[in-house]
């Protein structure tokens, strides 16, 4: 579709000097990975993983929907001098990791929704690992325990009515009663958790 051809073209021009290959994943899904609507984002994972069988040390993964508007090498410098590279998806004056995680995921790690809402939600739209890094290693082998339906499937939207929020079907009421909860963002919120826990 458009993103990937927009994906593509802008990553070609803009992201190619410091990544040794690109991958595209496009009407098929990586080895091992289950689809989309069996586990939900499962599939970035997979990719992930499937790179680093392809003999990758250092992995940037970045959604269709993102394209480069200048180079990446930032992005790989704080890769190679952190070990990895998270960010913030949405204004951290806004958006909390406790209005994008189940119930389930926040007792999963041992967190009160109070807590929750004190952590930013990092993007599952961008983010990079330095497997050479034994943390990095150790957050991606977690996130892909991690990768099943019991953990990656919520929805974004919450049963309550909260502002802005759509009132979902039964997929909806198993993410949380509390109203501050506005759904779950399937990897994104273990992502966060993993980061606090490994202190990334």
């Amino acid at each position: 579709g458009p993103y990937l051809a927009r994906f593509d073209r802008t990553i070609r021009r803009s992201g190619l000097a410091c990544a040794d290959n690109v991958w595209i994943w496009g009407s098929d899904w990586p080895p091992g990975s289950p689809r989309h609507v069996d586990c939900h984002y499962a599939f970035k994972v997979y990719a992930v993983k499937e790179a680093v069988r392809r003999g990758a040390t250092s992995v940037l993964w970045l959604d269709s929907s993102a394209h480069a508007i200048r180079p990446l090498e930032p992005m790989w410098q704080e890769i190679e001098r952190e070990g990895h590279y998270l960010c913030g998806e949405y204004a951290p004056d806004r958006e909390k990791l406790g209005q994008w995680a189940s119930d389930h995921c926040l007792e999963h790690f041992g967190i009160t929704r109070d807590g929750a809402m004190k952590l930013p939600l990092f993007s599952g739209t961008c983010f990079g690992l330095d497997f050479t890094n034994p943390r990095s290693r150790t957050f991606f082998d977690r996130l892909l325990s991690y990768a099943v339906p019991e953990h990656f499937n919520g929805t974004h939207k919450s049963r309550l009515r909260v502002p802005g929020a759509q009132i979902p079907g039964e997929e909806g009421k198993r993410m949380s009663d509390d109203p501050r909860c506005q759904g779950h963002r399937s990897d994104e919120p273990y992502m966060g958790l993993l980061a606090r826990e490994l202190g990334m």
